[in-house]
């Protein structure tokens, strides 16, 4: 992994990207790491083909993390690195997530109990995410927001009734005065709540 970082294509993307001396530092440190963590992981059929594939490996890891806000880079390091040292292969660990769902029988004889719960969302901001969805659709996607805002706070902007329905408060910005926005405010539960809103 060493070898890509040091590449002149990489070099002059990282500097492009504006990322600082111990962000690339951390950047490579991360990669090698999962690389090491990627490699040792074992499928129900053994090894997959997409471990020997080094190359793909760098590109799709290095693409993602520069996807993310700078300081995520460090961040995501140090866990991993914390992980590591504790002998927690974190990309083991991702795929035995996966397998509670593909694999319930497996997980709940490999996994069950080995893993440790994964913090929640306490926050989340969706722009118009379901802006293309059709109604029922829609519907879905309202009955998310509903179950998991026991947990999570969203903050959504939306144009969709189904959204809205589901919201404990809306906000809006009103022009009563040509020039002059004001914020507008609806709480839609508990005893204040707007009827019909």
């Amino acid at each position: 992994m060493s070898a890509f970082f040091n590449m002149p294509a990489i070099e002059k993307l990282l500097e492009d990207k504006g990322l600082a001396h111990a962000e690339i530092s951390a950047l490579q440190e991360l990669v090698q790491l999962e690389w090491v963590h990627f490699d040792t992981v074992q499928g129900m059929s053994g090894r997959a083909a997409c471990q020997d594939d080094a190359v793909g490996f760098f590109v799709h890891r290095v693409a993602q993390y520069l996807s993310f806000p700078r300081e995520s880079i460090m961040a995501v390091r140090d866990d991993v690195v914390a992980a590591d040292a504790a002998g927690r292969n974190v990309i083991r660990e991702k795929y035995a997530r996966m397998m509670e769902s593909t694999d319930p029988a497996a997980f709940a004889r490999d996994w069950s109990g080995r893993l440790e719960a994964p913090s929640p969302v306490k926050r989340c901001v969706l722009d118009e995410i379901e802006a293309a969805l059709d109604e029922a659709n829609t519907g879905m996607y309202a009955e998310f927001l509903k179950e998991y805002s026991q947990k999570t706070q969203f903050v959504i902007i939306t144009h969709k009734k189904e959204s809205m329905e589901v919201s404990d408060a809306m906000y809006g910005i009103a022009m009563q005065e040509r020039g002059i926005s004001s914020l507008v405010s609806v709480k839609l539960t508990g005893a204040d709540a707007v009827e019909g809103a």
